[in-house]
């Protein structure tokens, strides 16, 4: 059976001073990952476009983001939500010529099989960092493809 699997990574929280306690923060969605192929062979490949969580701590902060929206999350080492920010910025949606142009120019042993859906939204954000200041950056998502043979 071939299927969209979708799964979380969970944010945790340790002491040096205390090395074995952990503290779940959070969890927050992964990329899509398609895993298909036939028998008993599966493969998973990462969809394609698909938004995937950013994010960066410092000393008392974890910052995230899902990359659906141009926001990010600002939680405390206990996972208290502090704040929002967000930007009213709509996402592109993905034609069929964006499909056909990344197929066209991606190695074809790096792309997933024909049936692999794609989204039906390109990712907002490529990247959460945060500066040695403290300031939080997100990088907004490329739409234009790379060609990915070189």
């Amino acid at each position: 059976m071939n299927e969209i699997m979708k799964d979380t990574v969970t944010l945790t929280v340790w002491s040096p001073d205390a090395p074995t306690r952990l503290d779940t923060v959070l969890s927050v969605p992964v990329a899509n990952v398609y895993v298909g192929g036939r028998g008993n062979i599966r493969s998973t490949w990462k969809v394609p476009f698909a938004a995937g969580p950013k994010y960066a701590a410092t000393t008392n902060r974890i910052f995230f983001t899902d990359g659906k929206t141009f926001s990010y999350h600002s939680v405390s080492h206990d996972g208290s939500l502090e704040m929002i920010v967000r930007v009213d910025e709509d996402a592109r949606p993905i034609t069929s010529r964006d499909i056909r142009v990344y197929r066209e120019g991606t190695d074809a042993r790096r792309l997933p099989p024909e049936d692999c859906p794609y989204p039906d939204i390109f990712p907002v954000i490529d990247d959460l960092m945060i500066d040695s200041e403290g300031n939080v950056w997100l990088r907004g998502y490329a739409v234009e493809p790379v060609d990915r043979r070189t």
